[in-house]
């Protein structure tokens, strides 16, 4: 049996950026790391965008940053400079690239492919299954979040909590004519129906010709798949007037909303990070 120090159950967004952490950290870049995932990430399978005026371990993969905001109302337009915050955005497939490269320098830290089916806390660590095999650790870091058990929160909820969903599809679009401003950025655009739940739109643009167009929406039931192309084309042909343009790739996320407590830790040995683990901001 193989003993780890660390084993982190999910590939992820919260797993890479942990392992990355642990990989630059002179005290325990030594330690024997084994990640676990269904693949090895390489699509471009959402952006991440966030506010900051720090510096970060992820600067050299920002696609693009932004200080210029416009916000629509139904009825009101407000146009906002941010400095010293910046908008940033991070692609999906770079922030994978970036951080499997870094990783795979280090003979420590191994990869395993397959189907986790449960995390068990034990008297002296933890072991995590994966097709029917268990591999054991030290410390378990978990962050594999069972969406369908959070829907069942929701249909079940108390009066004490909230729970929402934030899903979202979106389109990188390429126009035949200069219809953005690079250094301008849509955010957020409520001109849309609401139908009792709050949607908006935003434009985030990566030249004249190029941008992100995400239809957002938080409410406790999802939309259809199709229904999300058809605000899309709406949006972009009704609000924006854009005409003639090709949808070069897509996205499409659910994200869970709550107040309700997220556990930190389950058991001594596993420790919840990422969405699991309540860190969804």
């Amino acid at each position: 049996m193989k003993q780890y120090d660390y084993i982190i159950a999910g590939g992820g967004l919260a797993g890479l950026s942990l392992a990355y952490y642990l990989n630059e950290s002179p005290t325990l870049r030594n330690k024997k790391v084994l990640i676990i995932d269904k693949v090895v990430k390489k699509a471009n399978d959402r952006t991440w965008s966030f506010w900051t005026d720090q510096q970060m371990a992820f600067d050299e993969i920002v696609i693009r940053k932004w200080q210029n905001i416009r916000f629509f109302g139904t009825d009101f337009q407000k146009d906002i400079h941010i400095d010293p915050f910046y908008y940033k955005m991070i692609r999906g497939k770079d922030f994978y690239e970036f951080t499997q490269n870094k990783l795979k320098e280090n003979a420590n830290i191994e990869w395993l492919l397959g189907d986790i089916e449960g995390v068990v806390d034990l008297e002296n660590g933890a072991s995590v299954r994966v097709d029917g095999m268990d591999y054991f650790a030290d410390f378990v870091f978990n962050s594999v979040f069972d969406v369908e058990e959070f829907k069942k929160q929701i249909e079940t909820k108390s009066d004490k909590y909230f729970y929402q969903l934030q899903h979202f599809k979106g389109w990188i679009i390429e126009t035949e004519k200069a219809e953005f401003k690079p250094d301008e950025i849509h955010l957020m655009d409520f001109r849309t129906e609401q139908k009792d739940n709050a949607r908006f739109f935003y434009v985030l643009p990566f030249s004249e010709k190029k941008a992100l167009i995400e239809y957002t929406i938080f409410s406790d039931t999802l939309l259809e798949y199709s229904d999300y192309d058809e605000y899309l084309e709406n949006y972009i042909s009704e609000t924006l007037g854009i005409e003639n343009y090709k949808i070069e790739e897509t996205e499409y996320g659910i994200i869970p909303m709550t107040n309700h407590p997220f556990k930190k830790t389950s058991g001594k040995h596993i420790l919840n990070i990422g969405t699991v683990g309540g860190d969804v901001k």
